[in-house]
């Protein structure tokens, strides 16, 4: 059997469920993730993570009947692996950017400040939460319910995900800014 006709075949096979094959790259796929595991700072649960992610998307990719690949299903499933670990830590940088930029303080929050003490704070949040735009309140409380945001692209008639991320940066941003500028709180936290 030529090397097409194998390719073919365990494409076909893949396609079909055979267990034997979708075990065995599963197993590849988690030995090449785990030769990363120390360059990218992965846990046991991000390697499952990304495994399972890259196992559902290579079924997603390669149910089409029409795709025929030019290497060894396993070299394609390596690749799409170290993509997913790609994708993943620019993920990971990302959020860890994103949490040292915080933009609503963690003490404003914060279960160990006094009653009073939070009871004002929540008074300038929501004083300073008004003044946005209805725009931004709205994408600000839908992402605060944790409303995916391709559900909040259609939720506010825009059609790009992208952009909903960058209205949502924005707005969270200029409350931070507001709730910084005020005076009051400027007071509250110099208690603190």
């Amino acid at each position: 059997m030529t090397n097409k006709r194998k390719v073919r075949k365990e494409l076909k096979n893949f396609r079909n469920g055979d267990q034997v094959i979708v075990k065995q790259l599963y197993q590849r796929i988690i030995v090449y993730i785990l030769a990363w595991r120390k360059t990218y700072y992965l846990n046991e649960e991000d390697v499952n993570d990304i495994a399972q992610n890259t196992m559902y998307h290579l079924i997603l990719n390669l149910r089409d009947a029409d795709i025929e690949l030019s290497c060894k299903l396993s070299t394609y499933a390596i690749a799409f692996a170290k993509k997913q670990i790609q994708r993943f830590a620019d993920n990971e940088k990302r959020f860890k950017r994103i949490k040292e930029e915080t933009f609503i303080d963690e003490q404003l929050f914060s279960e160990n400040v006094e009653d009073k003490n939070m009871e004002q704070k929540w008074k300038i949040f929501n004083a300073e939460f008004n003044k946005l735009s209805k725009e931004c309140k709205t994408l600000i409380d839908l992402h605060i319910q944790e409303i995916r945001q391709k559900d909040i692209a259609k939720i506010a008639g825009y059609n790009s995900v992208n952009y909903v991320k960058k209205r949502i940066y924005l707005c969270r941003k200029k409350l931070w800014e507001l709730i910084q500028d005020n005076p009051n709180y400027k007071k509250i936290k110099s208690y603190d």
